[in-house]
């Protein structure tokens, strides 16, 4: 059985989301509400200077842990995952 190109499944729609999620990240990328990004949850970190600005509150409260090489810094431009909560 070849392997390679022949075989790949051109990436539209939801799985371009999905190709979107980065280490850091509480869930799958589009898997929250439809249009949402991360800048417009309440547990993404905006605060500019902080030490978690552009990181995820909920991937941290979930006790996760990234390798020292990955900044875990999220685009603010991201689509929102499952556990997007809307800010107050």
């Amino acid at each position: 059985m070849r392997i390679g190109a022949d075989f790949a499944t051109p990436m539209v729609g939801d799985d371009i989301a999905a190709h979107r999620t980065v280490p850091g990240m509480a869930h799958i990328a589009g898997t929250g509400p439809a249009g949402q990004r991360c800048r417009t949850c309440e547990a993404f970190e905006l605060e500019r200077g902080s030490s978690r600005a552009g990181r995820c509150g909920t991937f941290h409260a979930m006790g996760g842990r990234l390798p020292k090489s990955t900044s875990g810094l999220i685009s603010s431009d991201t689509p929102a995952c499952k556990h997007w909560r809307a800010r107050t």
